[in-house]
């Protein structure tokens, strides 16, 4: 038996997760296969279902746009996922489908990795967005003890996620002359030429900022924040932190001591 996991979504080919769980699993010795598995959202819950119905099948990582079905589909919830509402890990406990949700935990070992000075348990953090991602931005500070405040485009999607998680609501466009870390959680920079509207003229000094995306690794917010001399923080780590717990869900070891992120850089210069 070769038990194997893939990452579910639509689309799918452009992800990295491959690439870094197949040299854990190369360097672990472990029998296993990490693959895509492309989910077109008009047979989305069919593909899932029997991807999971496969008995070799350790579990499914899953992506944009399926994380509220991927939770739907579970036989139980951790709190994490009852929390933010969704889930990117699907994995086997005693023959039921548990729903996790990673990408808390990613987004706080990001953090850590970049900029390990940031305590928020002491910190006001301001969050741009107010969808899956900012969700779980939003519930890893919270649960760490930080105080935080949703900015939104949309205003009435900000109120209500601020009300899931007691935070606070600012206006758009979105004023950081208060946060010691700003987080875009918006798609904002993903086309590698706009940004969200931030002056950081009237900024702490000491302001992290921390964009959520990793193409491009350095998006235009992080480099205007680099310009103004305030801390950046990408997305890359984030990929890696939601990674390791899944792997160890999936395969049944801890992720072997590689250098991950080098891993993912030359994945992304090949595609």
């Amino acid at each position: 038996m070769t038990r194997w996991a893939a990452v579910a979504g639509w689309p799918v080919d452009h992800s990295l997760s491959p690439c870094l769980h197949g040299a854990w699993l190369e360097t672990a010795g472990v029998k296993g296969r990490y693959d895509r598995l492309p989910a077109p959202e008009d047979g989305a819950k069919k593909i899932l279902k029997t991807a999971l119905a496969d008995p070799d099948c350790a579990g499914l990582n899953v992506t944009l746009p399926h994380k509220g079905l991927a939770l739907r589909l579970a036989d139980r919830k951790t709190d994490a996922a009852k929390s933010i509402g969704a889930a990117n890990l699907l994995y086997r406990d005693d023959g039921k489908w548990v729903a996790d949700n990673t990408d808390a935990e990613g987004f706080l070992y990001g953090l850590r990795r970049q900029a390990s000075e940031f305590q928020p348990e002491r910190a006001a953090a301001l969050v741009l967005g107010a969808g899956g991602a900012a969700r779980a931005a939003v519930y890893a500070l919270t649960q760490a003890g930080a105080r935080v405040t949703i900015a939104n485009r949309t205003e009435k999607k900000a109120k209500r996620l601020a009300k899931d998680f007691k935070a606070g609501v600012a206006a758009w466009p979105p004023d950081v002359r208060e946060a010691d870390l700003l987080v875009n959680a918006t798609s904002i920079g993903l086309d590698g030429a706009s940004a969200p509207p931030v002056d950081f003229s009237a900024s702490r000094n000491a302001l992290i900022v921390y964009d959520l995306v990793y193409r491009p690794l350095e998006t235009p917010l992080l480099k205007t924040a680099k310009s103004s001399g305030r801390r950046s923080v990408d997305g890359l780590d984030m990929l890696i932190g939601q990674a390791r717990p899944s792997f160890k869900a999936f395969f049944g070891v801890t992720p072997p001591d590689l250098d991950a992120r080098q891993i993912l850089l030359e994945a992304m210069e090949r595609t």
